[in-house]
């Protein structure tokens, strides 16, 4: 890919600091953007793309809840997909 966004799937009890710098290792960097907000880096990466181009967004899938800190928060990237495409 020419460019790629690491954000959050399920961090659970982990810091997105912490998964991030485990994922980091031993990868080239210079086309990664991370940013935390899952929402925020799919808009983020709509913004990113032309007429030829396609954003894969990878994780969740068909999930409609983030684990975060013992909590299941509600997120489902379909509804973020269709509230950027309305």
């Amino acid at each position: 890919s020419k460019k790629v966004i690491f954000t959050s799937d399920n961090p659970r009890f982990e810091s997105f600091d912490s998964i991030y710098s485990d994922a980091s290792i031993g990868n080239n960097l210079d086309n990664v953007k991370d940013i935390e907000d899952r929402k925020k880096a799919i808009i983020y990466g709509s913004k990113l793309i032309g007429d030829n181009d396609c954003l894969v967004i990878l994780g969740k899938g068909h999930e409609e809840t983030q684990e975060v800190n013992g909590k299941f928060i509600h997120f489902s990237d379909h509804e973020v997909v269709n509230e950027i495409y309305k």
